[in-house]
């Protein structure tokens, strides 16, 4: 029962990957930048950045305040006096006092000029610092992606090379039985020929490992659950025409995310500063009050509801406070002496990613240099005359004028050789994608073939 249920389940699980679409690079990309959860958490935070500074150099809010003004408690004195009972003192109390002042007051920070605009200016520079985020993010996943295309078809093109060779083994192989048969054979040559025919396959096996663990990290990237629908890959790396070195530089120093973000950075430690600098400034605070004297009870019954609401002359009060420096300037002149050194400190923080940034670059272009050496000399020469030797040892051990050990040897050299060409066109990827990440240029082009692998 369990064999019949994971027998069905391997069988839905290949028929899903066989339907699913060709994944080529480009889509690959889309669907990482639009649903990778850092790419997703990056757009956020730089819409929120974006939404704080809109706010950062708004106005403090006016304080308005309504309140009792010095209420006269004549009616409780008046019911104090001796000689009242009790009905009466309760009488002058409901009675209420003869005037009622309220006082209605509103009041206006103003802050010193410029404090709102360096306030703005930190919030703008924190908004940009969030949205070079966003582009360090995206740089990372088309790194990522890149490595991941890459090792992928490197593991399917050694496959592919090592079953060749092990076709070669296996013409092999029939010509040692053949030999054997006809008792001019030696049976040391056919197990040496199947011995290295096993070999291969555990370089299969490792290729497998290889091509697995590429797809694992792809589906990781593109949102995938299942790696199986990664499977139907269809697109590989183009060998790129690389700028100049001057050129690479120049687009690392002016378009390298990070230095974007270190330079918001530098501009945000700026404003703070100059923020910092204006807090000793005082802050001027308006303020203005009417009072208006409103009749009580009593009043009302004595000279009607006309004389009382009049009462007595209304009252306009006009104020202006500062803070007064006691406390505060010792403290803001830390802060702002603080706020300078972070700027400095910024600045420094732009500088040695300069040289991090040429550093990589360098780097890059060496590991890219060495690799289309290597390319290049297994390509043009090496192979070549690898297959030239397999063939010459390969005709000569069937017509009896060579060893077999000089037959695997050159089968061996040739295996090698295609390998190390497939190590270096990866090689090659990954430093591209190192280059591409350290200049923010788009230098890793894919084409899409012509069918999946």
């Amino acid at each position: 029962m369990w064999m019949e249920l994971v027998l069905a389940a391997g069988l839905a699980a290949q028929a899903d990957g066989a339907s699913a679409p060709t994944l080529t690079f480009e889509n690959a990309r889309k669907k990482a930048r639009d649903n990778y959860p850092a790419m997703v958490s990056a757009r956020l935070g730089t819409q929120a950045a974006r939404l704080r500074s809109r706010s950062a150099g708004a106005w403090d809010d006016p304080m308005v305040g309504l309140s009792l003004w010095n209420m006269p408690l004549n009616n409780v004195e008046d019911a104090l006096l001796p000689g009242m009972t009790w009905r009466q003192r309760a009488t002058t109390v409901a009675m209420g006092p003869e005037m009622i002042p309220v006082m209605a007051m509103v009041s206006q920070t103003f802050p010193w000029p410029g404090k709102r605009g360096a306030r703005a200016n930190e919030a703008t520079a924190a908004a940009e610092e969030a949205a070079a985020q966003v582009e360090v993010t995206q740089a990372d996943l088309d790194r990522a992606l890149i490595y991941a295309f890459s090792e992928l078809h490197a593991a399917r093109e050694g496959a592919v090379n090592i079953r060749s060779t092990m076709a070669v083994l296996d013409t092999i192989i029939e010509i040692t039985d053949g030999r054997m048969a006809t008792g001019v054979g030696r049976q040391q040559d056919a197990l040496s020929a199947r011995g290295e025919r096993e070999t291969l396959e555990q370089v299969l096996i490792d290729l497998a490992q290889q091509e697995d663990l590429a797809r694992a990290r792809l589906a990781v990237l593109v949102g995938e659950m299942d790696p199986a629908r990664v499977d139907r890959v269809a697109s590989r790396l183009v060998p790129a025409a690389i700028p100049p070195r001057a050129t690479l530089l120049e687009a690392a120093f002016h378009a390298r995310p990070e230095l974007k973000a270190a330079r918001a950075q530098v501009n945000a430690a700026l404003a703070r500063a100059r923020g910092e600098q204006l807090s000793i400034l005082p802050d001027v605070t308006l303020n203005a009050s009417y009072m208006a004297n409103v009749g009580g009870p009593g009043m009302i019954m004595q000279h009607g509801v006309y004389h009382t609401l009049l009462g007595e002359p209304d009252m306009v009060t006009f104020g202006v406070s500062v803070p007064l420096p006691v406390f505060g300037p010792w403290k803001q002149l830390r802060n702002a002496e603080a706020a300078d050194v972070e700027a400095r400190r910024a600045r420094s923080n732009v500088e040695a990613l300069l040289r991090v940034v040429q550093s990589e670059v360098d780097e890059a272009l060496a590991g890219i240099s060495n690799a289309q050496k290597h390319i290049s000399l297994h390509g043009e020469k090496l192979i070549p005359v690898s297959e030239r030797s397999v063939e010459v040892a390969r005709a000569g051990y069937a017509s009896g004028n060579a060893d077999l050990l000089v037959l695997l040897s050159s089968v061996r050299q040739l295996r090698a050789h295609h390998l190390d060409r497939i190590n270096s066109a990866l090689l090659y990827a990954r430093r591209l994608a190192d280059l591409q990440r350290a200049t923010g240029l788009e230098l890793a082009h894919f084409e899409q073939q012509g069918g999946a692998p």
